[in-house]
């Protein structure tokens, strides 16, 4: 009996980890889908050309098309056709113009009925006025197409805003305004089929997608679609409530407001086991019959395992770091000697590699800085004589910024790999002052840093990359006034510096997605200075507790914070020197 328990409870456990899986993988699949519906969204803001022509289009009742009213709607269509073509799953992509309620659409297969999709989603775009935000998802339904054949399909939609001062035609400013609706739509079965292949398997959970009110969106058993599911229960700590006769495992997604569902019958459980409950008796009769024979194969499968842990330890005293212990598929203690035996093989191989890989790029870094100093008086001599020749023509304008551009040179090319807060500073302010002779009228920066910190080190050249990006991505020279302040101070044992700027900004999401890519960026890119490579080489060089974090409002500005260590000029180089090497 305790053998049939234990089977029973091991099927249990296996069907428990089955349904939370497969809820876990169906629910990132669709959330695979509508974040491409999001990235999709965007993806009309990022170029400017199609960005213009579209909203254009959009913002505006046409009766009589002229040549720019062609072009709009040629690029919508070029849109929806690569929207489209995106993904296997999709039907359709439709564009929904609401000032005149006209559709455009693209559709992979056979050709959308209009009337038909528009009576599908009235009640859903009415709901996507200009304070709806985010994305919009439909419970399946059945969609006309050509010939009268009907599909089920299900609806994913996101707001279309004008993101600048758009006209309608009746002097309405369109600003921020919701003009269009984006809808892609699925192929409710395509899918239903991919939760199924996700789900087979020993066990073959049942898995539905419900709305957060329990209308069906999918359903692997076709049972439930145009309905509530009966089992829903919203108020309850757990949505779905059915008898003890099943496993459920449900999540739900707040962004669009669903939940995925994974259903197990035990009897689907008990089936699977009862040819082992059927051979129990006879089980147990053998193992008696060889008890003797199978504790002297025991005892010499042991031996055996513990000689390999034996040998891979010979292995790796004689430097040979690659050798591995073969891991079975028996969860015992010699199994966990084994698998923690090769994680610290791997890891003893990944922090050598990581220290050889250092060094190579010290040595890299090295060649680079010699190659820069050739001749580098011919260099400044040069730069003297254009600028004196500007001078003489009176181009006193012309004249700074080549001096300014001579100190920034002078100052790269010095082999320093540390350097006082005073002089990077100082390297800072030339750099931004050569910005300000160019665009004097709309640049204006500020130095707030408290004196106490100017004699502690810095490594060279740490600052530059987060200026360069605020002026890449911040300043917009259509404004007249763009600020960036450099503040600097200590707190506790750190030495604190913040670069802020009142471009645009970024959103929570960005903001977000960023801070996810400093956390978990792991290599140099010698292709792309910017945040993650300065807060990688603080990482490196000071431990985890320092580095870069952002902040950023969108149309607030973006703030950079910098943490390093309060260290001297020549503790600090000391440092730097013993981790290269």
């Amino acid at each position: 009996m305790s053998v049939i328990h234990s089977l029973k409870r091991s099927a249990e456990q296996d069907g428990l980890y089955k349904v939370k899986e497969s809820a876990s993988n169906a629910m990132n699949y669709m959330e695979e889908k509508s974040e491409s519906v999001t990235l999709l969204t965007r993806q009309i803001y990022l170029n400017p050309v199609q960005h213009q022509s579209m909203m254009d289009f959009l913002s505006r009742k046409i009766t009589n098309y002229n040549e720019a009213d062609y072009m709009g709607a040629t690029v919508i269509n070029n849109y929806l056709n690569a929207v489209a073509s995106l993904d296997n799953d999709i039907f359709d992509a439709v564009l929904y113009k609401k000032i005149s309620k006209d559709l455009m659409f693209t559709s992979n297969h056979l050709i959308l009925n209009s009337q038909s999709f528009i009576a599908n989603n009235t009640s859903s775009f009415k709901k996507m006025d200009d304070d709806f935000y985010g994305l919009s998802i439909t419970p399946s339904y059945l969609q006309d197409y050509a010939t009268s054949k009907e599909l089920r399909i299900f609806s994913i939609s996101s707001n279309i805003r004008a993101p600048f001062a758009l006209s309608a035609g009746d002097n309405t400013s369109m600003y921020n305004r919701s003009i269009a609706i984006l809808t892609v739509n699925y192929n409710a079965e395509r899918i239903v089929r991919h939760f199924e292949k996700m789900a087979s398997g020993k066990f073959s959970p049942e898995i539905m997608v419900l709305s957060q009110n329990g209308d069906v969106i999918l359903d692997t058993t076709g049972d439930y679609y145009g309905k509530t599911y009966p089992h829903f229960r919203p108020d309850s700590p757990t949505p779905i409530n059915l008898e003890p006769s099943s496993l459920v495992s449900s999540l739900y997604n707040e962004k669009l407001g669903y939940y995925v569902v994974a259903i197990l019958p035990r009897s689907q459980m008990m089936v699977s086991i009862q040819s082992s409950i059927n051979t129990v008796v006879l089980i147990a009769a053998v193992c008696a019959a060889f008890a003797l024979c199978f504790g002297i194969v025991s005892i010499r499968l042991f031996s055996r395992r513990v000689n390999l842990i034996n040998k891979a330890i010979q292995k790796v005293q004689m430097g040979n770091l690659n050798y591995r212990i073969p891991v079975s598929k028996n969860q015992d203690e010699i199994n966990s000697i084994a698998v923690n035996f090769n994680h610290m093989c791997n890891m003893l191989k990944d922090y050598i590699n990581k220290i050889y890989i250092s060094d190579l790029l010290q040595k890299d870094a090295q060649i680079h800085a010699l190659q820069a100093q050739i001749n580098p008086h011919f260099l400044y001599n040069t730069l003297e004589v254009i600028r004196m020749e500007a001078l003489s023509y009176g181009d006193e304008s012309t004249g700074h910024m080549i001096e300014l551009l001579a100190q920034l040179f002078r100052n790269s090319i010095k082999g320093e790999l540390v350097v006082t807060i005073k002089d990077e500073l100082e390297f800072c302010n030339n750099y931004l002052e050569l910005y300000h002779v160019r665009y004097s009228n709309n640049l204006i920066f500020d130095f707030q840093i408290d004196e106490n910190i100017h004699q502690f080190g810095i490594p060279k050249h740490l600052l530059q990359p987060i200026i360069e990006n605020a002026l890449i991505h911040a300043v917009d020279h259509s404004r007249p006034e763009n600020h960036i302040t450099i503040q600097g101070y200590r707190q506790e044992q750190q030495i604190v510096i913040e670069i802020s700027d009142d471009g645009q900004g970024m959103d929570d999401s960005t903001r977000d997605q960023i801070r996810e890519q400093l956390r978990i960026t792991s290599e140099i890119n010698h292709n792309k200075i910017g945040l993650s490579n300065v807060h990688r080489r603080i990482q490196l060089l000071f431990g985890k507790e320092y580095g870069v974090d952002i902040d950023s409002k969108s149309d607030k500005g973006t703030t950079v914070r910098i943490c390093i260590p309060t260290k001297s000029r020549e503790e600090m180089l000391s440092d730097v020197q013993s981790f290269a090497g």
